[in-house]
């Protein structure tokens, strides 16, 4: 049995929150019989308004992106159905499944320098009721659209479907259609603390949603923890920490790339805190889980995906000499 785990499958930041927002989740304990009060969730809406350069009344809070999609889904999703780039957050296509909704594939090209056809995505978003684009893209890390593609996507299909720019990885990539939710009132922008921000315990996350998207989360702008409302304002507080972190990322992610490749294989350019690596072996999930690391198996993608969170620089070093074992022997 090995002792020390690494998990490098969740994209959870590496790094723990800085020592000022763990204390100020720590003085919130005492007051957990109380429910957050309306001035807590109005001072994170300010900070994040300054933050995302969109206004308060177009910020929605909420326990995590994936309860948002959620909402969105029961919300929007009707007979038309969805269309997605593919292969996209694999939760939101079980969310599909689950609930019989029926969507319809926009495929993409890892390695092209434009991944997806706009005019394809464009037809068929004309005649769904939802449109989902993680961006970047999950599991590749790749810019599915830049600002001007959404925005033209948008003007095309503005009396119809709802467009869900899912940016979870934004602080990696910082591409963002933020400036566009005031004008649009069809346009959704999801954001997470999960990642960049090294708060994925608390669950929390937010929206910023044009003003016929935000029907969508009617109620539900006060359902998250006094202790994640209070990591997040003292979080957006010390920003600094955050740009530090994600500086040591990303540098980790393109050292780790580098090497990937001089192995002689193949990983698309990310822009996010992972990379889509194909093996080629058969069943090296299993192989690596045998030596305590933990990735996310893409096998359906071609044999021997996987996806590879970026850790620190030791849990990428133990990764990438098993990894090299594991080719050694193969």
């Amino acid at each position: 049995m090995v002792d020390n785990i690494i998990r490098l499958d969740r994209n959870e930041s590496p790094y723990p929150p800085p020592r000022i927002v763990l204390d100020e989740i720590r003085k919130t304990v005492s007051k957990a019989n109380r429910y957050p009060s309306r001035e807590l969730y109005d001072r994170l809406l300010y900070y994040l308004s300054n933050y995302t350069e969109v206004s308060t009344s177009h910020i929605v809070v909420n326990g995590g992106s994936d309860h948002m999609l959620e909402l969105v889904t029961w919300m929007f999703a009707g007979d038309k159905g969805v269309t997605l780039v593919y292969p996209c957050f694999n939760v939101f296509v079980e969310l599909l499944k689950l609930h019989g909704i029926k969507y319809r594939l926009v495929s993409m090209d890892y390695f092209s320098d434009k991944p997806i056809d706009l005019g394809e995505l464009i037809t068929y978003s004309k005649n769904s009721d939802l449109v989902y684009i993680d961006n970047p893209n999950n599991p590749s890390g790749r810019i599915m659209v830049k600002p001007k593609e959404i925005e033209e996507l948008v003007i095309e299909t503005r009396e119809k479907p709802i467009i869900v720019i899912d940016e979870a990885y934004y602080e990696f990539s910082k591409v963002t259609a933020a400036s566009l939710i005031e004008s649009y009132d069809n346009l959704i922008v999801l954001r997470t603390f999960s990642k960049a921000w090294a708060l994925a315990g608390l669950r929390i996350g937010y929206a910023l949603a044009g003003k016929r998207a935000l029907k969508a989360f009617y109620g539900m702008q006060y359902r998250v923890s006094l202790p994640a409302l209070a990591g997040a304002i003292k979080a957006l507080e010390n920003s600094s920490y955050m740009y530090r972190i994600v500086k040591r990322i990303i540098d980790e992610r393109e050292r780790l790339r580098r090497k990937i490749r001089v192995l002689g294989l193949k990983t698309p350019q990310s822009s996010a805190n992972y990379l889509l690596i194909f093996t080629g072996i058969k069943n090296i999930p299993s192989k690596l889980k045998h030596h305590g690391i933990y990735v996310k198996d893409y096998s359906h993608l071609g044999e021997g995906a996987i996806r590879v969170t970026i850790g620190n620089r030791r849990e990428n070093r133990i990764f990438l000499n098993t990894l090299k074992e594991i080719l050694l022997h193969s």
